[in-house]
């Protein structure tokens, strides 16, 4: 008994200092102009080695004024989302190729072949992540089709060395 009392001991003493050579995970969230104070356009979080991207529901909102752009029109509501997810990932240093998830959310199913065109002309070269892809009832804004979110995984940023 009191050699597993000092084991469990030795073990506990050793992941509390272990813990504390880790960074603590540094997040940082970037808003649109319209949407600042609903959600975050992106939230990323710096472990010490890797960064996380995660991509909030794009839809198509207009970046300025959160008017939905291409009623009616699935290809074009499709593209945009997909082209603002393509943005999103360049101001946080990424691409299409760090994506490692993604989940996108219909309104109708019927336009499933539609989508995975769209996806695949947006992800162009890039190898297909993980996908999820859900048939709803609604989305957030009357006159959205489709909306899509992803998750990307990119090397922690280096810094320069003098």
């Amino acid at each position: 008994m009191k050699i597993g009392l000092m084991n469990l001991a030795l073990v506990s003493a050793g992941l509390l200092c272990a813990t504390s050579v880790w960074a603590e995970p540094v997040r940082k969230n970037s808003y649109g102009i319209w949407s600042k104070a609903i959600f975050a356009d992106t939230s990323t979080v710096d472990d010490g080695s890797v960064r996380f991207i995660f991509v909030a529901g794009m839809a198509a909102e207009d970046p300025d004024d959160g008017h939905i752009q291409f009623k009616g029109d699935f290809a074009g509501q499709c593209r945009m989302a997909y082209r603002k997810i393509h943005d999103a990932l360049q101001a946080q240093h990424a691409s299409m190729n760090d994506i490692v998830r993604t989940t996108a959310y219909l309104t109708d199913m019927r336009d499933k072949d539609a989508y995975q065109k769209c996806q695949r002309e947006a992800i162009g070269t890039a190898e297909m992540p993980p996908h999820t892809l859900l048939g709803v009832s609604n989305l957030a804004w009357p006159g959205m089709l489709v909306e899509v979110e992803v998750t990307a995984i990119t090397p922690r940023k280096k810094t320069s060395v003098p």
